[in-house]
């Protein structure tokens, strides 16, 4: 089975296909790179992206479980020894981070490169009969839909003060960092040492266009930065 991208509902196919009781891998290719969702009938196992705009082991530094100095010795590791372990497998094996923990940070991880997938509508797909290896269900279709619908009216919404990523942000000049307790918008609060646009806080904190809008509207509402343009 293949078609193109803006003939069908990603989120549609992959209900069809688990009705269907397939499993394999549907392979997306559109302007710029591609993406490879891994299937077992109701469950997603493994999304990969290339070029990847939402690298897993960047988000565990963001969330403070490992640190770039960490990342960066595993992947020279993995390298030089040419391991094929899935990034996640090689950092629990270290003991850096607890089962269950992982498995969530996955499970995000999975929403996360899917809606990213469902932004692209010029390109074609195929269903693959094609395993991605030793498979964990890490999420249900159903449970997939449903973050993704409040994932996509979330940014509906933001995009009301926020239309896009060149909108250009400033710190709010009575606004402290010492008042943010979530650790991403501390990162994203600090690359505002002077005015950028929404596009250079994202690729500096390597945050993905999701994680970017998220952030910037919460400092927004919450009195710590201020739209400079739109």
């Amino acid at each position: 089975m293949e078609g193109k991208l803006e003939d069908f509902d990603l989120i549609g196919l992959m209900k069809a296909l688990a009705k269907a009781g397939r499993r394999g891998c549907v392979k997306i290719s559109y302007p710029g790179g591609e993406g490879e969702i891994y299937f077992n009938k109701n469950w997603l196992t493994k999304i990969t992206i290339d070029p990847n705009p939402v690298p897993f082991g960047n988000r565990l530094i963001r969330k403070k479980i490992i640190t770039r100095e960490q990342l960066d010795d595993l992947l020279d590791q993995k390298a030089i020894y040419e391991l094929s372990d899935p990034l996640g497998v090689l950092i629990s094996n270290r003991g850096w981070i607890k089962e269950e923990v992982l498995k969530e940070q996955l499970k995000d991880h999975i929403k996360e490169c899917f809606f990213f997938l469902t932004t692209k509508k010029e390109g074609s797909f195929a269903v693959l009969d094609k395993a991605a290896g030793p498979e964990e269900e890490l999420i249900q279709i159903d449970e997939l839909e449903k973050a993704i619908e409040e994932m996509a009216g979330k940014l509906e919404k933001i995009k009301g003060k926020l239309s896009s990523l060149q909108a250009i942000v400033k710190r709010n000049s009575y606004a402290k960092a010492g008042e943010l307790s979530n650790e991403e918008e501390k990162i994203f609060f600090s690359l505002l040492d002077e005015e950028k646009s929404l596009e250079d806080i994202q690729r500096q904190g390597c945050f993905t266009e999701y994680e970017t809008f998220v952030l910037a509207y919460n400092l927004l509402e919450n009195g710590f930065i201020e739209v400079v343009r739109d």
